[in-house]
């Protein structure tokens, strides 16, 4: 079990456990939002209102559909994302196949370094993110907000989402 494999476990183990679920967790998967817009098209960031909010290519929509056909014969019962563009889009998607809800977890933003972002990035605001992706449960808070900067090469941000 990786680390990243074994923070997962404990949130959704703890996420579980605090709905009255058992904390025995059969198996967990993690996906990766899809391709990026900024990532295909570099001229993106210049004219976006958002630009540290990056939403998915054509290519990375293909792939969150591609991703959902493929997660429907699994057996999941939560979808998690953190509140970025790029993960909303792929979690609505993939949770569409599945017909679950996303949970948004603030905890499982990005590193903050300050080396990417000049200040906290600009996201979606919690009722615009859900005007946008009705999926989302708002019932659902998040175990963790993360605070601007995070420096490198510190366990910071390993920590945070082993909090949440």
């Amino acid at each position: 079990m990786t680390l990243g494999h074994a923070i997962m476990h404990l949130f959704i183990t703890h996420y579980m456990e605090s709905k009255g679920g058992s904390a025995l967790l059969q198996s967990l998967i993690l996906l990766r939002h899809g391709i990026r817009q900024d990532f295909e098209d570099k001229t993106w960031r210049k004219t976006a209102s958002r630009p540290h909010d990056t939403p998915l290519s054509e290519n990375g929509l293909k792939q969150a559909h591609d991703a959902g056909r493929f997660l429907q014969k699994e057996k999941i019962d939560y979808v998690f994302a953190s509140p970025f563009l790029r993960a909303l889009q792929t979690a609505d998607i993939v949770a569409s196949y599945l017909d679950l809800p996303i949970f948004v977890e603030y905890g499982f933003m990005e590193r903050l370094d300050p080396h990417w972002f000049e200040s906290m990035p600009e996201i979606m605001s919690k009722e615009e993110a859900k005007a946008r992706f009705p999926r989302i449960d708002t019932s659902y808070e998040s175990f963790l907000f993360p605070t601007f900067p995070e420096p490198r090469h510190t366990t910071l941000t390993i920590d945070r989402i082993a909090k949440a």
